[in-house]
Formats: C-alpha cells, sequence, structure tokens
C-alpha cells in the first residue's frame, strides 16, 4: 500500500524543512559562521540525544528538552507509520516484558510489549501539529 510510504516521506519532509528553518533561524542571529556552526552542532547534538532515537533512559532533570526537539516528534511519528495498527507474534514480546499477557490467538501489538518510548496505536496529531 503507498500510504505507508507517502507518510514516511512526508514526515521526513517535514523534519527537513524544520531543521533548514532552524538552521536560517541560527545563521541570521548569529553573525560569525565559524561560532554559528559551532552552536549548531551543540544544538543538533542536544536535541538528538533527548528525543529518544540514541538514549531512552534520559535523566529527569533534562528530560523536558524532548519537547522542544523536533527529532523527538519526528520519530514518534516515524514509529506511528511503522508500527501503528500491526500485530507481531509474542514470542520476542514475552521474552523481553515476561509480565505481557498473550492473548489466544499468540498476536501481539507493539503498545502491548512496551518495546517503543510511544504507542502507535495512538492518532498522530501531536506530532504532526507541533
Amino acid at each position: 500500500a503507498p500510504g505507508p510510504f507517502f507518510s514516511n516521506w512526508w514526515t521526513l519532509l517535514l523534519l527537513s524543512l524544520v531543521a533548514q528553518s532552524l538552521g536560517l533561524l541560527l545563521g541570521a542571529t548569529v553573525d560569525n559562521p565559524q561560532n554559528s556552526q559551532t552552536i549548531a552542532a551543540v544544538i543538533n547534538l542536544s536535541l538528538m540525544l533527548v528525543s529518544g532515537f540514541y538514549v531512552r533512559n534520559v535523566p529527569v532533570w533534562i528530560s523536558w528538552v524532548r519537547y522542544i526537539s523536533p527529532i523527538y516528534y519526528g520519530y514518534n511519528l516515524l514509529q506511528k507509520v511503522e508500527f501503528g495498527g500491526r500485530a507481531y507474534p509474542c514470542d520476542q514480546a514475552v521474552q523481553s516484558n515476561p509480565q505481557l499477557v498473550v492473548p489466544p490467538d499468540g498476536q501481539c501489538t507493539i503498545a502491548d510489549a512496551q518495546l517503543l518510548s510511544t504507542d502507535p496505536n495512538k492518532p498522530v496529531t501531536l506530532e504532526v501539529l507541533v
């Protein structure tokens, strides 16, 4: 089906536009290009680290930064596009989450297994509008 492909493509396009806008904002506010590149590297690395892609257990005192990170919303949206509404065999999910109650048909959703930081079956309204 072409729906997931175009949803994925649209998400990556939106992330690219947001990143370009942040780069233009930084370039317009900092006069020296070398300083601008240094600041951009620090900001991008910080936003990537708190977004949940590289590090899942972010300390509480800095976890609030994820809500200003466009990477956080894009990553959650890509998870919802890829894993939303799908069922998988529960074998590996039970290994990672022993408290998981296996349904009679033996099929689990990603939300049941609690493998992701977000519930892929929830609406994507927050990620798209933020």
